[in-house]
Formats: C-alpha cells, sequence, structure tokens
C-alpha cells in the first residue's frame, strides 16, 4: 500500500540502506538520477560484504534524500515514508557541478585560494545562475586541502577542510534522469 510519493528534497544523493530499517548499516552515494540503479551497484561492488538483493525499493521522507531499501513495494509504507518519485526540475546542471567538484577538487590536495576559483568557473560551466561559493570556513593548518558540499537551499557550494593525503571519491558518471 502506496500512502504517498514524494520527490527527495536533495536530488544529488541517494543513502543505501543493508536491510529494511531505518537503524542500521547504510552507505551514501552520489546520485546519478536513479537511486535504485545507484545502491544496486553498491550492492555489487560488495559495500555491504556482498550478497543477492533481488529487490531494491527507493523511498523519501525520513531524510531529504532518496532512501534505497531491500524488499518490495511495500517497504517504504511499513517504514512510515513516502515512496520515492523523481524530482521536478532537470539536475542534470547540479550533477554536472557535482561530477566538476569531484574531479577539480578531487584525489590531490587543492588550496583554499585556489579552489574558490575552479567551484566559480564549475559554477559557471554548469550554467547555474545565482550560485555563489561560501569559503568562511576557517582553513585549519592540519586540514589545507579544499573539500566541498552543495547546499541547495541557499544555492550555494561550501568549502570545508580535510587533511593532506586523505581522497575524495570520484563522482559517478552521470546521466540526465
Amino acid at each position: 500500500m502506496v500512502l504517498r510519493r514524494e520527490a527527495p528534497d536533495n536530488p544529488l544523493q541517494v543513502v543505501c540502506h543493508r536491510e529494511a530499517s531505518l537503524e542500521g548499516e547504510r552507505y551514501p552515494v552520489i546520485s546519478s538520477g536513479d537511486p535504485l540503479a545507484d545502491c544496486a551497484a553498491a550492492w555489487a561492488s560488495g559495500e555491504f560484504g556482498g550478497g543477492d538483493v533481488r529487490r531494491l525499493t527507493a523511498c523519501t521522507g525520513a531524510t531529504e534524500y532518496a532512501a534505497v531499501f531491500p524488499g518490495g513495494p511495500d517497504v517504504c509504507s511499513r517504514l512510515g515514508l513516502a515512496t520515492f518519485a523523481p524530482f521536478a526540475e532537470d539536475v542534470s546542471p547540479l550533477q554536472q557541478l557535482q561530477a566538476e567538484l569531484s574531479n577539480v577538487l578531487g584525489p590531490e590536495c587543492t588550496v583554499r585560494h585556489d579552489a574558490v576559483a575552479l567551484v566559480e568557473d564549475a559554477i559557471g560551466e554548469a550554467g547555474l545562475a545565482g550560485w555563489r561559493v561560501d569559503a568562511s570556513t576557517p582553513v585549519r593548518p592540519e586540514r589545507p586541502c579544499a573539500t566541498w558540499s552543495v547546499d541547495l537551499t541557499r544555492k550555494v557550494v561550501v568549502l570545508g577542510g580535510r587533511r593532506a593525503g586523505v581522497p575524495v571519491p570520484p563522482a559517478p558518471a552521470t546521466t540526465p534522469p
């Protein structure tokens, strides 16, 4: 029984759950636009220790992300969640931004000063008018390398810091939803 269908507030991330429960092991992945395929790939890669998942179901409601659980179509209503509905707007520019940020601020250490210009270029290339960079978080000496997060509500890419030698995983290849 489907109670309701909702799109996630954040179409850029998916949280894959090991079991049909709001508690327990989770694995966040960057969305390709197909949360079921994204989590099936996580299972296939052995992220949850392997195993055969015959059926996955995408839900929204507990978080701002799509949440994928093993189980049939009733799993969302059993957990008090809405059934996943695709995001209404075209998210391909956001996916392009995310992929570009993963590339330019990925495995190498990019210092904050350089990161601001790279992020501004990525925003422009994605055609995201009205977006900006927030580099107000202080740079700590032990975390000199830039990292990023996307704040969809404020239309901001927030720069933070990470230790040198700690790679940022690359974004998966994306296709428009």
